[in-house]
């Protein structure tokens, strides 16, 4: 395995359609390509950073609808910058989740076999002495331009149907 910055992992999120959105003490996204995010701290969720919403996984459940109208829309951007995910949907909400000073706050589960991980520790950052590890494999260009570790085609259909 190679040793990245969180910076240096592409996440395979952009072009991925929200197939499904499940609700337990945290909130887990699965995209059309198999990846995952799941969100287990506050984060904020709107057009614009004046009118976004902080939602909490672990709070009133009816404050999850505006996340739940993530279902079906496409990643148009997605990144992540030291300890905060920041992803853009096709409707134009912004979904940023940084860090939580006592709790584990986001994962990120990629759709490569095995699954490029990033889980961020309480206070930001990796798990003490790791960095994110991502296996060693063929490097291929993906249908975005970026460089993934599989070789084969991203799926474009949905696999809970």
């Amino acid at each position: 395995m190679s040793e990245l910055a969180i910076e240096d992992v592409p996440l395979l999120l952009v072009g991925g359609t929200v197939d499904a959105i499940w609700v337990d003490y945290s909130l887990r996204v699965l995209l059309s390509n198999g990846a995952t995010i799941i969100l287990e701290c506050p984060f904020s969720l709107g057009v614009s950073p004046d009118t976004a919403t902080m939602i909490d996984p672990e709070g009133d459940k009816a404050g999850l609808v505006p996340a739940l109208r993530l279902h079906t829309l496409v990643v148009t951007e997605a990144h992540a910058a030291g300890s905060t995910l920041t992803m853009t949907f096709s409707d134009g909400s912004r979904l940023t989740a940084g860090p939580h000073p006592e709790f584990e706050s986001w994962h990120y589960n990629g759709p490569e076999t095995p699954p490029t991980r990033i889980i961020i520790m309480p206070g930001g950052g990796l798990p003490s002495g790791s960095t994110v590890q991502r296996p060693n494999a063929t490097s291929c260009p993906s249908e975005h331009g970026r460089r993934t570790n599989t070789c084969s085609p991203p799926s474009t259909t949905s696999s809970h149907r």
